[in-house]
């Protein structure tokens, strides 16, 4: 080969800034350090706490709730909660977002279905109202599937 070849190469070094090179590795998913510090653990807690407490404020003041029903409530609802957050935390840090937003999804559908399903059984409602619960719950039972599947299709990326 000849030098005419290589006359008008552009041998000069290029450099980029370590916010490019950082924004570049979010941008196509190389940087696979996801981490979270303990600022966004205590935020999400703290706001799963604040729907968990409304929640159960809710119900209580619909019915007369035990001891043991509220805390069992209290857990169940503080999982799906915790997960609804998390992930939305997740989308707005536009970290793996379709992913995500299928948890959130699948974490709203799953309180919509506990919440329908407890409404229907427990408060003193018509039996319309409470026709329209369960198949609400039923319908939300039913969109678990396709939601569960399709978060398992989801990859980490490495």
């Amino acid at each position: 080969m000849s030098f005419k070849d290589y006359e008008n190469l552009d041998a000069t070094k290029e450099t980029a800034t370590k916010r490019e090179i950082r924004r570049l590795k979010r941008k196509y998913g190389v940087d696979c350090k996801y981490g979270t510090n303990i600022w966004e653990i205590v935020i999400c807690l703290v706001i799963t706490l604040i729907l968990n407490v409304a929640i159960i404020l809710l119900y209580s003041n619909v019915i007369k709730l035990s001891i043991d029903f509220i805390v069992s409530m209290f857990i169940a609802y503080f999982g799906i909660l915790s997960i609804v957050v998390i992930s939305i935390s997740r989308i707005v840090q536009k970290i793996n977002t379709k992913c995500y937003v299928c948890v959130a999804l699948l974490g709203i559908d799953a309180s919509i279905f506990m919440t329908s399903l407890l409404i229907a059984n427990i408060v003193p409602i018509s039996s319309t109202l409470q026709t329209i619960m369960l198949i609400i719950g039923i319908i939300a039972f039913l969109l678990f599937f396709p939601l569960a599947y399709m978060v398992g299709k989801f990859k980490p990326k490495k």
